[in-house]
């Protein structure tokens, strides 16, 4: 058997990857608060879950290894353990770490699901239901995952029973295939869902290719959860480094919560490209009617240029062109924008109340102020 990584190795990896996990996640809670002055959204609790979620996770392998456990000849099938009641103690510790894995792995996937909700149009209803459909296949994965662990051998002490009564190899390996397989499904759902729009965007090709490539960034957890799979199913158990297969889980959990923290810092990039934290951008706009649909055309230097049909109710209309110029402000003068400037939101075409931007809790779709049209 070809011998694993040391438990040094392993668990500084685990904790250099929740490290950078902690950074990420801390610049994309300035950036809310402090940047955007926006009240946290769904997906900032959930990604704070998922971190101390794979904290709990990381702990484990502390306890396995005060427990003797994380030796680079170790197999998975704990062949070395020769005191039962060690054994007992470690299978229950293996058993119980399901639980901050999925609820790791699944709240990084609901943080991502609750950003595609306000980038998918609201009035394409097509799309919006083939991301609720997601939505619900995500969902009854996790709970399947959890039920096939909790009830696959029940009661739950034969999962960890060394007895007579103890459950058969193969429930660990059901248990795990069908974890792994709601797992990669749902992970190839997430990855495909946003490029459904992607290529409609009216943007720079420079601009279309960034946001393609932190969008694109999901094919490395994908690779890696294949790779976990592949470690585990292409060999007997006896001759699989346990080190090695904790490696996989720890990168397929971390790396995905990294990930699941990307698209919301897009807006760091675009400040660096258009200059200081101070500038902002004030309107100008130029109004016609004319029926059918209402367009709404933004552009900036550094930002998305995006047209935006809305179907208007057999009514005559505006046709708004808004243009963006890039200047400093004071933040008196950002505070009089918010307060006295209708929004449209820029995903979906839809007017939203005058005060709702400064009110906007956690969404990462930019809003564009507009003046009200002439009438």
């Amino acid at each position: 058997m070809v011998q694993g990584p040391t438990a040094a190795v392993l668990i500084t990896t685990d904790w250099v990857f929740l490290g950078i996990a902690l950074f990420i996640i801390y610049a994309r809670l300035h950036l809310r608060l402090k940047i955007n002055r926006q009240r946290l959204g769904a997906g900032d609790y959930l990604i704070i879950m998922a971190w101390f979620a794979s904290m709990l996770n990381a702990s484990f392998d502390i306890v396995f290894m005060h427990l003797g456990i994380l030796k680079p000849e170790m197999d998975v099938a704990l062949s070395l353990v020769k005191d039962l009641s060690a054994l007992q103690r470690v299978l229950r510790y293996f058993w119980a770490t399901n639980f901050p894995f999925y609820a790791t792995i699944y709240l990084c996937k609901a943080s991502v699901l609750t950003f595609y909700l306000d980038l998918f149009p609201k009035h394409n209803h097509l799309y919006r239901i083939l991301l609720h459909a997601v939505i619900g296949y995500i969902t009854a994965a996790f709970i399947i995952s959890l039920s096939v662990t909790l009830f696959l051998c029940f009661p739950v002490q034969r999962q960890w029973s060394v007895e007579a009564d103890m459950c058969p190899p193969s429930a660990a390996h059901v248990n795990f295939q069908i974890g792994w397989a709601l797992h990669f499904s749902s992970g190839i759902l997430i990855f495909f869902l946003p490029f459904l729009i992607l290529h409609k965007l009216q943007v720079k090709p420079l601009v279309k290719r960034g946001v393609q490539c932190i969008f694109g960034l999901g094919i490395i957890n994908i690779a890696i959860c294949l790779a976990r799979f592949l470690t585990i199913e292409l060999k007997e158990a006896s001759g699989i480094p346990l080190t090695l297969v904790s490696l996989w889980y720890l990168l397929d959990g971390n790396i995905g919560l990294i990930i699941a923290c990307l698209p919301s810092l897009r807006p760091y990039l675009r400040r660096i490209h258009t200059g200081t934290y101070g500038s902002r951008s004030v309107m100008y706009k130029r109004t016609s009617t004319s029926g059918g649909k209402m367009t709404l055309h933004v552009a900036a230097p550094g930002k998305f240029d995006r047209i935006e049909d809305v179907p208007e109710h057999r009514h005559i209309h505006s046709h708004t062109e808004v243009t963006l110029d890039t200047r400093s402000i004071r933040s008196s003068d950002a505070l009089d924008v918010c307060e006295g400037a209708s929004w449209y939101e820029v995903g979906t075409g839809m007017r939203l109340p005058s005060n709702s931007r400064c009110d906007e809790a956690g969404s990462d779709i930019e809003l564009v102020p507009v003046t009200d049209p002439v009438k």
